[in-house]
């Protein structure tokens, strides 16, 4: 076969694979489609997901009114040359995190709290701008069980050990069995454990450890 051939032979076999791309092309392009149709439900379903945030977000609007009524109500009693205005540093962020927690009781009531005791000329040097950092860090289950235990003052909390024998020791089989994620109302009980470590961990709570 002369050189001539060869190259009649290979611009001839490339001329048949570009004559089959089409077919690909168009098996791609159908593949797009259905990519771009299923992200286009995810989408419409993150949407969806995202909805009620609208809702839940309270604008300027409503953060006054609630905390006009809220405050109000815990400064009812004390007399007005002694209502300031509060500390910046304080109540900024404190009204700015009701924008995303209000919409949970727990949670807004202790920035209520902050707000007026920021407040009270009597109390506002206690009004720490640290304490809105703590309040972000909680959850409304753990602002249940904080009120709670400001009413209680003490629960009982244990860890189930099996002891081994011997000089072997023994192992935790279970951790902060406890009924105050029940007597507090938490909508997520099971996480319990969880809260008072957190609370604990924010130095809200002191667990003691050992023996009575």
């Amino acid at each position: 076969m002369t050189n001539d051939s060869k190259v009649e032979g290979a611009i001839n076999a490339v001329s048949g694979l570009i004559d089959k791309v089409p077919i690909y092309e168009d098996a791609i392009q159908l593949l797009a489609q259905e990519a771009g149709r299923a992200l286009a439900t995810v989408g419409k379903t993150v949407n969806a997901a995202l909805m009620p945030l609208r809702g839940l977000v309270w604008g300027m609007e409503q953060i006054e009114a609630y905390v006009q009524a809220k405050v109000s109500k815990k400064l009812e009693n004390v007399p007005p040359e002694d209502i300031g205005t509060p500390d910046p540093a304080v109540a900024g962020p404190a009204i700015e995190s009701l924008r995303f927690t209000g919409h949970k009781e727990e949670l807004a009531e202790l920035y209520a709290n902050l707000l007026a005791t920021s407040m009270d000329k009597k109390t506002a040097k206690t009004a720490h701008p640290g304490f809105v950092e703590i309040i972000r860090s909680m959850s409304g289950d753990e602002a249940k069980i904080l009120s709670f235990l400001a009413i209680a003052k003490a629960a009982p909390v244990v860890d189930i050990r099996q002891d081994l024998g011997g000089s072997k020791g023994g192992v935790t089989l279970h951790s902060y069995v406890t009924t105050i994620g029940h007597d507090s109302g938490c909508d997520h009980r099971e996480l319990t454990g969880a809260y008072l470590r957190n609370l604990e961990r924010l130095g809200l709570i002191d667990i003691p450890r050992g023996n009575p």
